[in-house]
């Protein structure tokens, strides 16, 4: 069993702190997707110019994500392989595929591993966890990464390291409500 977790609350909350004052991201929210859902939504990432893909939920070192199961009444998840996951988002990244996507936040728990293998893969900003993390660090910590790129000039390209660096400093000094130790956080 897994511990509940108010993804809807991170989505609606990211979604407010992206959309609001000089609209710099149009937001699309698919919360708690099941791995099918996901693969749709990667399908049509280059036409909707996705740049940051944030996946929130729980995590572990050996799978990655767990993903609701497609026809889950309740919170049943499954596992996909981290080579699966990685194969399907390779298709959509900046670069020599003629992708978009140039950064994923992985805000779920022992999200290294994972992280690592998306770097390997060309991914060229990965934003995850080492260790295990509370549901309110990592929400805070997203909203202040989120927070940080919101503020950046909009006609330059995202400094994606800059904001995790601000990112990390705010819930490190106590600027958000909960903290969370730098060595958690790659």
């Amino acid at each position: 069993a897994l511990e509940t977790i108010d993804v809807h609350k991170e989505a609606q909350e990211l979604k407010h702190c992206l959309s609001g004052g000089r609209r710099v991201f149009e937001v699309s929210v698919n919360p708690q997707p099941s791995f099918d859902t996901f693969k749709s939504q990667m399908r049509s990432a280059k036409e909707r110019n996705v740049r940051l893909l944030h996946l929130a939920g729980h995590g572990e070192s050996r799978c990655g994500f767990f993903w609701l199961k497609e026809q889950a009444v309740s919170t049943e998840y499954e596992e996909v392989s981290l080579d699966t996951f990685i194969g399907i988002l390779k298709t959509e990244l900046a670069g020599a595929n003629g992708g978009t996507i140039e950064c994923v936040v992985l805000n779920a728990c022992e999200t290294e591993d994972m992280g690592k293998k998306l770097r390997g893969a060309g991914v060229s900003h990965v934003v995850c966890w080492r260790s295990e993390v509370q549901d309110d660090t990592a929400r805070e910590f997203a909203l202040q990464f989120c927070a940080s790129l919101n503020e950046q000039d909009p006609t330059w390209p995202r400094d994606y390291s800059r904001a995790f660096q601000h990112a990390v400093a705010r819930i490190g000094s106590g600027g958000g409500g909960a903290r969370a130790k730098a060595k958690h956080v790659a």
